[in-house]
């Protein structure tokens, strides 16, 4: 996981009462929220267990997204959850799906496994978003098995940018989470979970902060990798 020392300041502002009544049928508001479920209903769809069997015969877990490119059906999640695997599946449900190593990128901590079609299951289309980065103050979505518990869809707003380009959302995540796809209204990919913030106490002992999440944002050039890969 990325180590970031972020300093955080929070206000918290009033707001005047509305009557939501007026809002009701409010085509702008009707649009959003149509978009940000389809968002939802696309992050679940699309979510998988990932399990490693790792070369010190231990079992470590994570998140992954079913994503199809080309005809071809992909698990997309972070390098660090299979960095040292010997072996490894997707679970959809109570179904395991073996995975073979494709592309990684470590220094985005991405990692693109092969995978047959999974019956069933609603792959994402992979494709790098419209814009570079996400506006701060976006609102996201991703649905990861935190602690082997899941499928859980989080939202979360984009905060900010780290001197690395990695997205940093206001949001939380737990053990487990990492390698989840992170999507915009759109259903668009921006990026995989990575890790959570890990800072120092006054004593100098080190702390997690759940709540903000570290997201690494698809290379630029990652589909012309896969193409040169699996595509020619």
């Amino acid at each position: 996981m990325k180590r970031l020392a972020l300093l955080l300041l929070l206000s918290l502002t009033s707001c005047t009462p509305c009557d939501l009544a007026s809002l009701t049928g409010s085509p702008m508001i009707t649009e959003a929220a149509a978009l940000f479920n389809n968002a939802s209903s696309m992050s679940r769809e699309s979510s998988v267990k990932v399990v490693v069997l790792t070369k010190r015969s231990s079992v470590g877990h994570g998140s992954g997204t079913y994503v199809a490119y080309r005809g071809k059906f992909y698990i997309l999640t972070a390098y660090h959850v299979i960095h040292d695997m010997i072996s490894a599946v997707a679970i959809d449900d109570k179904n395991s799906h073996f995975l073979e190593v494709g592309l990684i990128h470590k220094p985005s901590d991405t990692a693109l496994l092969q995978v047959e079609e999974i019956p069933g299951k609603k792959a994402l289309r992979l494709k790098l978003p419209s814009a570079v980065l996400p506006p701060v103050g976006s609102e996201v979505i991703y649905t990861g098995y935190p602690n082997l518990t899941g499928p859980l869809t989080v939202e979360g707003t984009v905060a900010g940018f780290a001197n690395d380009g990695a997205i940093i959302l206001q949001s939380y995540a737990w053990g487990g989470a990492s390698g989840s796809a992170v999507l915009n209204k759109k259903g668009e990919i921006l990026g995989v979970l990575s890790g959570i913030e890990l800072g120092r106490d006054y004593r100098g002992i080190v702390v997690q902060n759940s709540s903000i999440v570290i997201i690494n944002p698809l290379p630029r050039d990652f589909l012309e990798v896969v193409d040169a890969l699996y595509h020619n």
